[in-house]
């Protein structure tokens, strides 16, 4: 189970995936956690919206919504493109800030 690995394993497979870029919806908070990772070595950065056409990432971190699992797929449609993405994995944080987030991979 991905939640039981913590989140720098999240970061980890976006990292041995040869991605160095990935789109969230929590820009902020997952900022602090890949800023933390980061101290350990280079961390993959985030691809800020107004890029995502463009960037095309591989790989998206999703915030759960709350009292909803996490869907298995996600279409999301930022101006000018449309980006599709399937469930990898849920990750969770622990103490005051705890997010439940899921990693999602480029769909084919």
């Amino acid at each position: 189970d991905a939640a039981s690995h913590g989140w720098p394993s999240a970061f980890d497979r976006i990292a041995a995936s040869g991605a160095r870029r990935f789109a969230t919806s929590m820009d902020d908070r997952i900022g602090l956690l890949r800023d933390a990772y980061a101290r350990g070595g280079p961390a993959p950065a985030i691809v800020p919206k107004s890029q995502w056409c463009a960037a095309r990432p591989r790989w998206f971190v999703a915030e759960k919504p709350p009292d909803e699992a996490f869907p298995r797929r996600l279409a999301l449609h930022p101006p000018g493109c449309a980006l599709r993405f399937e469930y990898e994995g849920e990750y969770a944080t622990r103490g005051l800030s705890a997010i439940d987030w899921a990693l999602y991979r480029a769909a084919p």
